[in-house]
């Protein structure tokens, strides 16, 4: 609809369509056209503008539009609006009405070019324009190209479609005129035809207005609304017409067209689109806010709708732009999104960005889990889950297996000859589904041996095992999502018996590492020594990563303090005097080890290490022996943890000794070699 006093312009028998292509159409698609009116205008010869497209809204209206990409067409929005002088009562969604579109066919009795239903429409409400998908591709046909270079005064353009003529109410030939444009608004533009006879006329709306630049033409906006001065059956002497701008808006058609999305999760940001009919798709990212279309920034070429950017340091925001590729050339790029890799899922249940806690319990009645959700500041009701491949579990831990964000659980049955093997539940973000053997094999030692990490840097995390042996080792079953793959040798002589390893990403680089506390070691007493990933192995280089750290008898962890995107160690003194040591990695050592905490899980009580108010920093917690089940958290500022005895839930993972009840909370630390 006009901003003027111009009449909108749908019309019977009239088809809408929207596209995005490459900017190459010959220069004779429009130097060898006169420019006369749509009305009584020169005819399109077939095989020209061959992006041109008619839409027909059930039996009774038609109007015209714009093939922008294989599976959209751009046309106004009054097409499907209950009342065309309202378009922006149209709403998102499949049209009301049955509705097809017809492409490369400038000559409607004839039987070329390409038809395809309307599925879905997505409009703007501040310009006569929409969207409409189609639900089969258009194939062969370039599509026309879009610009940023807005409309100026004075500027003559093409417009092109079906609508009526001077001597004829429904054509079955596309028409194109030249206009002259008068005056250019942040949503629309009016223009005024080269000769008295130019108009747009009732049938055009959604049609493609045009400009010539160096022998290709570029899409400047639709057809919206005009006084039809000489069309069939009008009698008014006013000229002039309205088009709704699309230069402005080229990041808004390129998003809605492809529709594309970015989400981070642990070590990866993952990509999805919607299908442009495109063979392949070349997916450029960059960490600043600018993506330029270069070979420096092309991260992969697929053929799917989606793509993993894998091995990124938590933290860190990447920026991305795709760019369909057809056989005839490259389509429009799509708007650019950003996504942050998430700090670790760990025990993240349901994919809220807080980390939560759970049980495994056993005694005389059974086994089961249970598990109470984070809401930043508490944990909230306990749900238990009790299932048959529970019994007999060794061991139990958190870990995001499939990737999706959420943190799954593990357990590892190594005492029931019934159910032997590793077993995961995924969760569902509301809860977890049935235990599914994800390993048949399980070679686990009485002593901690196993952990969790995502050790290649696809976002999924796998499981470490080290021997426990004289002459250490470390062999990792790689996820592949569904399951865990067998096990290949990483590290020769990794934690060797008698020594605390775990794992962490060190420096940062989106791949898990390899860390070990050798605590009493008669050669090298508390050193600390880590092993980086290269994605398919861990070095073997001995770096020693710190001289004095988590002695005897103490706890040591991994968790990012701090928020930088690299973990840090951290020792639970335990004892009477309940010291928290923490040692900030450089990404090649670890320096220092202050006190972050005066009075924290001493002797009796059970530590662990979660990013539990959703920060960004790992904060301890530490589960209560007795009936009572207190679990209280400590939140990190970055350089200690708070001092404020907080308690954030009772009832959960207590011990009731009638029963014979052992509580074995995750996450928690393993046990100090003393005990």
């Amino acid at each position: 609809m006009s901003s003027e006093k111009g009449m909108v312009l749908s019309s019977s028998r009239s088809r809408c369509g929207l596209a995005v292509g490459v900017a190459t159409v010959a220069a004779t698609v429009l130097a060898g056209l006169p420019a006369h009116a749509l009305s009584g205008g020169q005819q399109v010869p077939q095989g020209s503008y061959e992006f041109l497209a008619k839409v027909d809204v059930g039996s009774d209206r038609s109007c015209s539009g714009a093939l922008v990409a294989p599976r959209w067409v751009a046309t106004a929005a009054s097409c499907f609006a209950q009342d065309p002088s309202q378009p922006g009562t149209v709403p998102a969604g499949p049209p009301n009405t049955a509705t097809t579109v017809t492409v490369g066919r400038a000559d409607l009795s004839t039987d070329g070019g390409q038809v395809a239903d309307v599925t879905e429409l997505v409009p703007r409400t501040d310009r006569n324009l929409v969207l409409a998908k189609l639900g089969s591709a258009i194939s062969g046909i370039t599509p026309a190209p879009l610009t940023t270079e807005g409309a100026t005064t004075g500027e003559t353009l093409r417009s092109a479609g079906y609508g009526r003529t001077a001597t004829d109410w429904t054509p079955n030939t596309a028409h194109t005129g030249t206009f002259d444009v008068q005056s250019v608004s942040s949503g629309s533009a009016t223009v005024l035809g080269t000769t008295e006879q130019s108009s747009i006329c009732k049938g055009d709306a959604g049609g493609p207005v045009l400009r010539l630049v160096n022998e290709t033409v570029q899409l400047v906006g639709l057809n919206s609304a005009s006084w039809q001065h000489g069309c069939f059956g009008e009698d008014t002497t006013e000229r002039g017409a309205t088009i709704a701008r699309t230069d402005n808006i080229t990041g808004w058609l390129n998003s809605r067209m492809l529709g594309l999305s970015a989400t981070g999760v642990k070590h990866a940001n993952t990509l999805n689109w919607v299908d442009a009919g495109a063979a392949q798709y070349r997916v450029y990212g960059a960490t600043a806010a600018e993506v330029p279309l270069q070979q420096a920034n092309l991260l992969g070429t697929v053929a799917g709708t989606g793509f993993r950017h894998e091995a990124l340091r938590a933290g860190q925001t990447w920026h991305y732009r795709v760019v369909p590729v057809y056989p005839t050339g490259d389509g429009a790029a799509s708007n650019t999104v950003e996504s942050t890799v998430s700090t670790e899922a760990g025990t993240d249940f349901n994919g809220d960005g807080y980390e939560d806690i759970a049980a495994y319990t056993t005694g005389l009645y059974g086994s089961e889990f249970s598990n109470a959700i984070s809401d930043g500041a508490g944990f909230g009701s306990v749900t238990n889950i009790t299932q048959e491949q529970l019994d007999g579990a060794h061991w139990t831990m958190g870990g995001d297996f499939n990737g999706d964000g959420k943190s799954d659980l593990l357990i590892a049955n190594k005492f029931s000859s019934d159910n032997p093997g590793v077993y995961v539940a995924l969760s569902n973000g509301d809860g977890f589904n049935p235990f599914q053997r994800w390993r048949s094999k399980v070679n686990l030692t009485v002593t901690p041996s196993v952990d969790v990490g995502d050790f290649n840097g696809d976002g999924k995390d796998d499981l470490v095992r080290f021997p426990n042996n004289s002459s250490g080792g470390a062999y990792v079953s790689l996820s592949n999502g569904s399951g865990f793959d067998a096990e290949t040798r990483w590290h020769d002589s990794f934690a060797p018996a008698g020594e605390i390893p775990m794992a962490g990403d060190f420096n940062g680089d989106g791949r898990d590492d390899i860390v070990t506390f050798l605590q009493d070691d008669p050669k090298r007493p508390d050193d600390v020594y880590v092993s980086l990933s290269t994605g398919n192995s861990f070095r073997e280089d001995d770096a020693l990563w710190h001289e004095r750290f988590a002695l005897e008898g103490e706890r040591p962890g991994v968790g990012d303090f701090n928020g930088d995107g690299r973990d840090d160690i951290v020792t639970f003194t335990s004892g009477d005097n309940g010291l928290v040591y923490v040692s900030l990695s450089t990404g090649e050592k670890f320096a220092g080890g202050g006190v972050w905490h005066d009075y924290f899980a001493p002797s009796g009580e059970k530590p662990g290490i979660g990013d539990f108010n959703g920060d960004g920093r790992d904060d301890i917690i530490t589960f209560l022996n007795g009936g009572k089940g207190e679990v209280y958290v400590s939140l990190s500022t970055g350089d200690s943890f708070i001092r404020n005895d907080d308690l954030w839930i009772e009832g959960f993972c207590g011990e009731d000794s009638t029963n014979l009840e052992m509580c074995n909370p995750v996450p928690s630390l393993p046990l100090p070699k003393s005990l």
